[in-house]
């Protein structure tokens, strides 16, 4: 597993943002992890100007969480969350139905601002949706955000299909039993 405060193994493509010179985040928009995890662009490490990191990435208790990313755990059946997923009357069981967040191509990509393209893919390979996510560091935090209008490519494709429990998930580095890291 990861050392904390470094990204999972076998990163492909990663953009990094800046704030006054320094490093505050790396945005991993093209991850090689398993298809259990449901992969999916995230934020991991981000730090603070300081240099701080306050995130984590695959821990061993939830290898499915990656810093901050967009997660849903089902989408018209399919798991965009990773993991085990929710059977009515059964409770949480491992299914061959995890999705898969694609890059498809950059609208934006400067030291402080990105957004692109999205690809929201069954795992028969089908498009089930399209969407943009945009990113921007302001004021020392890195800040996501799933697009729903005003960008080429918002999410489109879930008004016939039953979403539930579309969140922006952060794996903080911190937790009640171990303390935020500080200085900055």
């Amino acid at each position: 597993m990861a050392a904390r405060g470094s990204p999972p193994p076998q990163v492909q493509g990663t953009a990094v943002l800046r704030l006054h010179g320094r490093e505050v985040a790396h945005y991993v928009w093209q991850p090689d992890v398993p298809l259990a995890t449901s992969p999916r662009p995230y934020l991991h490490p981000v730090r603070t100007l300081g240099g701080s990191v306050v995130t984590d990435a695959a821990p061993d208790s939830h290898p499915h969480q990656f810093g901050i990313s967009i997660a849903a755990p089902d989408i018209d059946g399919r798991n965009f969350w990773g993991g085990r997923s929710f059977v009515a009357g059964h409770g949480p069981a491992w299914l061959d139905n995890h999705g898969i967040q694609r890059h498809q191509r950059w609208i934006r990509h400067t030291d402080t601002e990105l957004a692109h393209q999205l690809r929201w893919i069954d795992p028969r390979q089908a498009e089930l949706l399209r969407g943009g996510e945009a990113l921007a560091v302001r004021g020392g935090e890195a800040l996501a955000e799933l697009a729903h209008a005003g960008m080429p490519g918002a999410v489109s494709g879930l008004d016939g299909l039953a979403a539930r429990g579309v969140i922006r998930l952060w794996r903080p580095r911190c937790s009640p039993a171990r303390a935020c890291p500080t200085g900055g």
